[in-house]
């Protein structure tokens, strides 16, 4: 049995090919609270690692970017709907599925959503 971050570190080793400080990509944390990486990580076994999520811009609002692959059947997936805020779904592929992947509206966490959701009231309450 190899480390237990042994598929993470071959990730950073393929960031470390092509970036000169591959650390700033990553975050280290307990899946509550993740802080960027300031250094190489240490691998500690008690530790959580990451790559930082990818973002976008909403305006002035930086949220998590939204999936533009297909799911697998069955993973759960958010989407924000205007009137109650995030919407859980299982991914079936189906025509709305693919509709809402298609247009922006696939986020893979409630958290991502809840950010798009308040990003889209924000714009729209400054109108």
């Amino acid at each position: 049995m190899g480390h237990i971050h042994a598929e993470l570190m071959a990730q950073y080793a393929e960031d470390a090919k092509q970036h000169d400080r591959p650390w700033e990509l990553w975050q280290q944390g307990d899946h509550e609270v993740w802080v960027g990486c300031r250094y190489n990580p240490n691998w500690e076994i008690d530790r959580s690692y990451r790559r930082k999520p990818q973002t976008i811009m909403l305006g002035e609002y930086e949220v998590p970017k939204p999936c533009r692959e297909p799911l697998r059947s069955g993973q759960r997936f958010w989407t924000v709907n205007p009137f109650t805020g995030p919407q859980g779904f299982t991914w079936d592929g189906s025509k709305e599925d693919n509709l809402a992947l298609k247009s922006g509206f696939v986020l893979l966490t409630k958290e991502a959503a809840e950010k798009h959701y308040e990003a889209f009231k924000n714009l729209l309450a400054k109108k």
